[in-house]
């Protein structure tokens, strides 16, 4: 019965320690951004060479190598205006140094970064 009691004495000492160590490894991790972390964002661009419907996918390539960033054709939203899903490895949730190196390019007219609108006073 002795080794028993010292059990129970060993185990309500570091049981408890035990056990926040099994739920902290447990627990999902969230890390906080890094400059691994990429950034991400959907923008609104116009170009100065007319682009039909569609970007160009080797003006689309070109562009996003230019830029350091990574750009997804999502549609077109009326004449000479698309919208894209950017990507980058800039530690920056905004976006804002890679939105910078694509405003840069001679062949891009705008990019703003697509935000949704609402009416005032009406809530969704």
């Amino acid at each position: 019965m002795g080794r028993f009691h010292a059990f129970l004495r060993v185990s309500g000492v570091f049981g408890p320690v035990l056990l926040m160590g099994c739920a902290a490894r447990m627990a999902p991790e969230r890390p906080a951004a890094s400059a691994a972390d990429p950034c991400e964002t959907t923008i609104i661009a116009s170009f100065f060479r007319e682009q039909g419907s569609r970007p160009d996918e080797r003006f689309v390539t070109d562009l996003a190598h230019a830029a350091a960033v990574h750009l997804t054709f999502l549609r077109s939203i009326g004449p000479h205006l698309y919208v894209f899903s950017v990507t980058a490895p800039d530690a920056d949730p905004g976006c804002r140094e890679a939105l910078e190196r694509l405003r840069h390019d001679p062949r891009v007219r705008s990019v703003d970064v697509d935000t949704r609108r609402r009416a005032h006073g009406f809530s969704q």
